[in-house]
């Protein structure tokens, strides 16, 4: 290969581990991200925020585990506490308060009972945990939007009858009530249908104890791609605004913290050092770089260190000579020329092994094919058939007898049967010479 072309291979090599490389470790924020009310993009819920922030209805951002949700509950309760304390300091009257209400946590809850809105961008289960469950049957109310339902015959984009007008749903998925199996052991609740067909329902709720839950088979009700559908940002405002209800979208879900929570995690020593290199563009540049190292070394074929040279190859002339006069030949098409040059000097060759000439004299490679083929067969005791047929080649394409050209097959096998035939004679002269040495080894005992 040439050095332009390995040049060539290994920069597209290097550009493909990048481009993979990056795709592998670029931050996946986009689906995370889908949902949230920070978001502009088409399935965000940044316009649908600020049409409920125009409306006056107090909405809230929740960027903490919805196990604070509890917590953030029994915090209002012991302010309610405090407030009904300094009540009673101000020498009010046991009866002006009632008994229930110096139960903070029932204060609470009847009160100020909250409203949780989840925005998923991936498909979740439509069966609660148990923390959520216990959370909704104290009276509170958690809407999930995207949930994960069969699909049906249902058109993908459809408009939907409500009371606030014709709602636009672009999902095949249904809840089906009927024939349904649950995948929970806990006792079925009553199911009540918000927005749906004859194919089932796209948006139902399903009571816990004192609160319920509100399920939606499509993330994008109210998403910023439907902003000339006004109807769809009523019906969900109208989901969410439950009646003397906290309400909360959960922000957390989708990647976003309270600031005094970030700064306790950053806190946590250095074991969080690794997580911020990975969301920084540090750490996918370093990957790249030690990878186009490691294509670096092996491409100039060294292990970090001085280049070691190779010993040039010691030049054979005669062979280099051979193989320039075979590309001539071959180039030329003058196959003839060869079997006429090699058999000669073959034919002189078997001859004098043969002894048919003095080693001194020069052969003829016009002898008489009768008296070579006995000869043959006087000093081998083998068949001629092989050389026979090498003599039948070498008459029929010399130059004296030139017709048509030899086939390389041909040649080829011209060229192996000559090379059998000393083969032959080799293993014959051997024999021979093993055997007087055994008489020369004997002749002094005899």
């Amino acid at each position: 290969m040439k050095r332009s072309n390995r040049l060539a291979w290994f920069g597209g090599i290097v550009i493909l581990a990048i481009v993979i490389l990056t795709l592998f470790s670029a931050p996946s924020a986009n689906k995370i991200r889908q949902g949230s009310t920070y978001s502009r993009s088409p399935d965000g819920y940044g316009a649908w925020y600020a049409y409920m922030q125009q409306q006056g209805i107090n909405i809230q951002r929740w960027q903490k585990p919805f196990a604070q949700l509890k917590q953030n509950k029994v915090n209002q309760a012991k302010q309610k506490s405090l407030k009904s304390e300094s009540l009673k300091s101000e020498n009010l009257k046991s009866e002006d308060l009632n008994s229930e209400d110096l139960n903070s946590e029932s204060l609470t809850l009847k009160e100020n009972p909250t409203t949780l809105l989840q925005i998923y961008g991936a498909l979740v289960p439509s069966e609660p945990n148990d923390l959520e469950r216990k959370w909704v049957k104290a009276g509170n109310t958690l809407i999930v939007l995207g949930v994960n339902q069969p699909p049906t015959g249902a058109n993908f984009s459809t408009l939907q009858k409500s009371s606030q007008g014709e709602i636009k749903i672009e999902t095949t998925r249904r809840y089906q009530a009927e024939g349904r199996k649950s995948t929970s052991t806990k006792p079925k609740e009553q199911v009540q249908i918000s927005l749906g067909d004859r194919f089932g329902a796209i948006v139902w709720e399903q009571k816990f104890g004192k609160g319920k839950i509100i399920y939606s088979t499509t993330p994008y009700l109210a998403a910023n791609a439907y902003q000339d559908y006004q109807s769809n940002y009523q019906y969900l405002a109208e989901l969410v605004n439950q009646q003397g209800h906290q309400l909360f979208v959960d922000e957390y879900i989708h990647g976003y913290r309270d600031s005094k929570q970030n700064e306790t995690k950053k806190n946590s020593g250095a074991a969080q050092i690794w997580e911020y290199l990975a969301n920084t563009p540090v750490f996918p540049i370093s990957i790249q770089a030690g990878v186009l190292l490691l294509v670096l070394v092996f491409a100039q074929n060294r292990r970090l260190g001085k280049a070691i040279f190779l010993d040039k190859p010691v030049v054979d002339n005669n062979e280099a000579y051979i193989e320039a006069l075979a590309g001539v030949l071959q180039k030329a098409e003058s196959a003839n020329f060869v079997v006429e040059m090699v058999g000669k000097e073959e034919l002189i060759q078997l001859q004098k092994k043969l002894g048919l000439v003095t080693s001194r004299s020069d052969g003829n490679p016009q002898i008489d094919r009768e008296e070579l083929l006995k000869a043959w067969r006087n000093h081998t005791g083998t068949s001629d058939t092989q050389l026979s047929k090498i003599l039948q080649v070498y008459s029929r394409y010399s130059q004296n007898s030139q017709k048509r050209s030899i086939k390389d097959k041909e040649l080829i096998d011209w060229l192996n049967n000559w090379e059998q035939v000393k083969q032959i004679l080799s293993h014959k002269g051997k024999g021979n010479r093993e055997q007087g040495k055994e008489k020369s080894f004997l002749t002094p005992n005899s």
